[in-house]
């Protein structure tokens, strides 16, 4: 079978060449470069001419773009600090699909160096990555940091490294940790995951212990004692950011709350006016008093559950009846909109002035 291995680069002249000379295996090679400002570009078409520059879209979407670009199915994906052993080589050119069903990707042990040494604890080995998969049956998928590659099938494995030549000092692993926090900190509240003090207290400590003690990193020297202690401040900078994140927004959202409380208590109303279908829009003035009944029935029904209230709000805010902050702002006070919306209520459930002039006559 054939394969096609691709890379993806941004300013990788230290790495670059050393990763395609370890893909002379391969039947092709592609690079998707994120306009590289240095050597790149021009050392990687030392070993391909299949060199593509493209701007940066994202992990996932980078390494599809490459995968698109192959004359073969079968993609090798090789990061630009990674290097494919000697034993690893061997077991792909000698790899045949004779298996039912035949597998739809293949995963290998990553062995990573790290501050002068090759690390086999601290949860660093082996590692497991799929790298070798069929692009029919196989994407890479995920927004942010740590891209996975999701695969519809069966997943063999090998046995040789995959060699990863990480960061190359310690102030290259916390600059890169500062970067990869932020990512996972924007994924964290993008799925609306809150952070607690407890937990921003305690997950560190745990993770330290989890790399250092349970994952035996000791084992590792010096560089375990600093891989445990880089992961647990990893956790703690990620969930500060999310924090730091929800506070800002928090203290955002109030103040559009408190300025502009007025108006959106007068939107959302509006918003529920239209809501009642079967109601004529001159509800709100109370010009019938069947359609004021219909629309007490509505408000009922709607406060009956924050879910309700909660649905009309966000539909206002999708037609932009009110500012997304503003809806922000609203969901956060519930209970307030509540207890507006009983006033209103009442104001509806009373006889309109011809209904009391009426009954006063009689």
């Amino acid at each position: 079978m054939k394969i096609t291995a691709t890379i993806i680069t941004l300013n990788e002249e230290q790495n670059i060449a050393k990763a395609l000379e370890s893909l002379s295996w391969a039947d092709e090679i592609v690079v998707v470069d994120s306009e590289s400002t240095d050597r790149t570009v021009e050392i990687a078409r030392r070993f391909t001419d299949r060199v593509y520059i493209r701007s940066w879209p994202g992990y996932s979407a980078q390494k599809n773009f490459a995968a698109a670009q192959a004359a073969n199915d079968w993609i090798f994906s090789l990061d630009s600090d990674e290097r494919v052993s000697p034993e690893l080589a061997d077991e792909i050119k000698r790899l045949e699909l004779r298996s039912s069903p035949a597998p739809a990707a293949f995963e290998m042990p990553r062995l990573t160096f790290y501050l002068g040494r090759w690390i086999k604890h601290s949860g660093w080995h082996p590692d497991y990555k799929v790298r070798l998969y069929d692009r029919t049956r196989a994407s890479w998928q995920g927004e942010y940091v740590h891209e996975t590659l999701e695969v519809a099938g069966k997943i063999d494995r090998f046995k040789g490294n995959l060699l990863h030549y990480t960061v190359r000092n310690a102030s290259e692993h916390h600059v890169r940790l500062d970067r990869y926090t932020t990512l996972a900190a924007e994924k964290m509240t993008s799925q609306g995951k809150a952070v607690s003090f407890g937990s921003l207290l305690i997950s560190p400590a745990v993770v330290f212990l989890r790399s250092y003690v349970f994952r035996l990193g000791f084992l590792d020297g010096m560089p375990g004692l600093a891989i445990a202690r880089f992961a647990a401040h990893y956790e703690f900078l990620k969930k500060l950011k999310v924090w730091e994140k929800s506070h800002e927004v928090a203290v955002a959202t109030h103040k559009v709350g408190k300025e502009m409380r007025p108006q959106l208590f007068s939107a959302l109303q509006n918003q529920l006016v239209r809501a009642a279908a079967s109601v004529p829009t001159n509800i709100a003035e109370g010009s019938r008093q069947s359609s004021r009944r219909d629309f007490a029935r509505f408000l009922r029904y709607s406060l009956n559950s924050n879910t309700e209230l909660e649905y009309h709000i966000i539909l206002a805010r999708d037609i932009e009846a009110i500012p997304f902050e503003a809806a922000d702002w609203l969901l956060a006070s519930i209970e307030e909109v509540r207890k507006m919306l009983y006033g209103l209520l009442r104001r509806v459930s009373s006889p309109s002035p011809g209904q009391r002039s009426k009954t006063n006559r009689q």
